[in-house]
């Protein structure tokens, strides 16, 4: 899946349902974050996003900012978890998995071709 690049203020803008979660150095940097929106019941959640820094990449990061999500959630009372990620992407495949995911849908996405 593809998103809208984030700037510093669009990660800011509050939305209802929506919860964020960062994990940040010792100076402040933001290192790794997750989007996850809920229904408007509260009991389930979707991710939205999940995204790591470039240079902190292969250090379990997504998978902490994931797992803090979930227990988060958990403790205000969401009992239903999805999230997705493109399967050419292996380390948030993984990062889901060993949070106990499972792969329940699968879908492709189609482009038109170029023209002649």
């Amino acid at each position: 899946t593809r998103h809208a690049g984030l700037t510093a203020d669009s990660a800011r803008i509050p939305v209802r349902g929506r919860r964020g979660y960062g994990a940040f150095d010792a100076g402040g940097e933001l290192l790794a974050m997750t989007f996850v929106d809920l229904d408007p019941t509260g009991l389930a959640a979707e991710t939205d996003v999940t995204v790591v820094a470039a240079a902190h990449r292969g250090r379990g990061l997504g998978a902490a900012v994931k797992a803090a999500s979930v227990l988060g959630l958990l403790e205000a009372g969401v009992t239903s978890f999805r999230t997705g990620g493109s399967s050419e992407n292996a380390a948030i495949i993984a990062a889901g998995a060993a949070l106990g995911y499972r792969v329940d849908e699968e879908w492709l996405t189609l482009e038109a071709p170029e023209s002649a």
